[in-house]
């Protein structure tokens, strides 16, 4: 039997995310004309800067990415309010507090299409009505981080991949 061995991640070197960067902002022409070098040269590098994000993304569990998005999500939508509270005009205050609006739709879908928020009325309504347990039910058990993170996983992998 063979084993199977995972390609080893590459090495990026400075000089490629340095070409990357500055692909983001110029031409290739110009790019290639600012480090001396062909335009396939940086299509290249741009191509190995990219391989390495790749396998970067591979290597992180997928519930971490989720945790992130809604991480960088929940803190756009503190920092626009926190902008729209401060802004002194009422056109300013309205881009922000759309922009808010926006990070907190995004995270909601983000949450609705990951699954860790059900999306038929009824489950949502049986969340809603566990939270306030009635005398003749118990209050609903409280997990762990490490419970909940596991079942978000389990439910990711029962996903289909697209």
């Amino acid at each position: 039997m063979q084993a199977v061995t995972k390609p080893k991640p590459t090495r990026l070197k400075d000089i490629d995310q340095q070409t990357y960067r500055m692909r983001m902002t110029h031409s290739v022409e110009e790019t290639a004309k600012h480090f001396g070098i062909t335009r396939s040269a940086v299509w290249r590098r741009c191509q190995r800067v990219e391989q390495h994000a790749r396998e970067l993304i591979e290597k992180t569990p997928i519930v971490n990415l989720i945790v992130q998005e809604i991480e960088a999500l929940a803190d756009l939508e503190r920092q626009s309010r926190e902008l729209a509270e401060n802004a002194t005009n009422d056109r300013s205050k309205l881009g922000y507090l759309g922009e808010a609006r926006r990070a907190r739709i995004a995270k909601q879908k983000l949450m609705l299409d990951t699954g860790i928020l059900p999306r038929e009325p009824t489950a949502i309504y049986s969340i809603v009505q566990n939270l306030k347990p009635t005398d003749d039910k118990k209050p609903a058990r409280h997990r762990s981080r490490d419970e909940l993170i596991e079942d978000i996983i389990s439910e990711a992998e029962k996903m289909p991949i697209m």
